[in-house]
């Protein structure tokens, strides 16, 4: 991690101090409970707010609803027969419309 400005040494020499003298520390449970009042008590982040991150958590919760959709889709599909039916091809091939049209003009 690079320093992030000039007083970044200041900085670490005063967090390494408060880290070795924590166990010297003796908090009262009153002075615990004033802190916890004054961390209630702070605004809520203004990041939450916007409209984006409603609309992430959104997406988040309708995941694996498309999830489950997708996995449905794919097994309807490969349970499907994709060969094509023979009376249908002879449906396609066959000449009917050639021999109504002349069987209609009286040709037949």
């Amino acid at each position: 991690m690079e320093p992030m400005g000039k007083n970044s040494e200041k900085t670490r020499l005063i967090l390494s101090a408060v880290y070795k003298g924590r166990e010297e520390a003796n908090l009262s449970p009153q002075w615990q409970g004033q802190v916890m009042d004054v961390i209630r008590a702070l605004p809520a982040k203004a990041v939450l707010k916007k409209t984006t991150i409603k609309l992430e958590r959104t997406v988040w919760r309708l995941a694996p609803v498309a999830c489950v959709l997708i996995v449905a889709m794919a097994v309807v599909l490969l349970s499907q027969d994709f060969s094509p039916q023979y009376g249908l091809i002879e449906a396609m091939m066959d000449d009917s419309v050639d021999t109504l049209l002349a069987q209609a003009m009286g040709m037949q």
